[in-house]
């Protein structure tokens, strides 16, 4: 067991392996920032359980913890390092100000169109290697949440972006570059493999890809997802 998974039994969180166990497949991305002045935002904080626990564990002083909620809790933390803000997730003015963020909890209304328009709003607030954490996806399964939208497959269009690299490229570039030293290595019926993004937007328009975000890796875990930041 983990500390943070220690921290979320100590704090009666649901995020333990009493309950969700996310904790423990948390602490393996959120070690290195243990001792660092972050800025964490977590929607859904209910009585601020899981606020006390990101607290101790990330303990450097010039750290801020936001804890969200639709309803205006008490949650009873005297910490000056926590804020609270009281808003519906999808309102981008309960945001306002808030930005350079280096982790984002959705543990929000988990209605999947909220999910989806709370990570539009928010990952361009992120960092640079920043990580935007969604919980309880399992929700996209559900019917009983009044909801036709599904957030697990509206994830799956950002698979072309962490591959982004990878995307075979269509454009041809021997006009542009007919000294390139690998020409005839890489070219398919005088089409080059660029790795420069001029070209591979190109190709990605032409075959109706989206890379609307800076995402380098999602991890998948169990009903749970998270997205990386370049």
């Amino acid at each position: 067991m983990g500390i943070l998974n220690e921290l979320a039994i100590k704090h009666v969180t649901d995020k333990s392996s009493i309950f969700h166990n996310y904790c423990d497949e948390y602490e393996f991305f959120l070690n290195g920032y243990r001792d660092k002045a972050i800025n964490l935002l977590e929607i859904g904080v209910h009585s601020g359980c899981s606020l006390r626990m990101w607290l101790d564990y990330f303990s450097h002083p010039k750290t801020t913890v936001y804890g969200v909620d639709i309803n205006n809790v008490n949650v009873g933390i005297t910490d000056s390092r926590c804020k609270f803000l009281c808003g519906d997730q999808t309102d981008a003015n309960v945001y306002s100000g808030i930005s350079d963020l280096d982790i984002v909890i959705d543990d929000g209304s988990h209605v999947c169109t909220h999910q989806r328009l709370t990570f539009e709003m928010l990952f361009a607030k992120l960092k640079s290697n920043g990580m935007y954490i969604v919980e309880d996806v399992c929700t996209s399964y559900w019917n009983c949440m009044g909801d036709d939208f599904n957030f697990l497959e509206y994830t799956k269009r950002y698979i072309d972006t962490v591959n982004y690299n990878g995307i075979y490229n269509e454009i041809d570039l021997t006009n542009e570059h007919p000294n390139f030293p690998f020409t005839n290595h890489f070219m398919v019926n005088k089409h080059d493999i660029a790795r420069n993004s001029k070209y591979l937007d190109s190709t990605m328009s032409q075959k109706n890809m989206i890379r609307e975000y800076d995402i380098r890796s999602i991890y998948y875990g169990n009903s749970f997802i998270i997205f990386f930041k370049k």
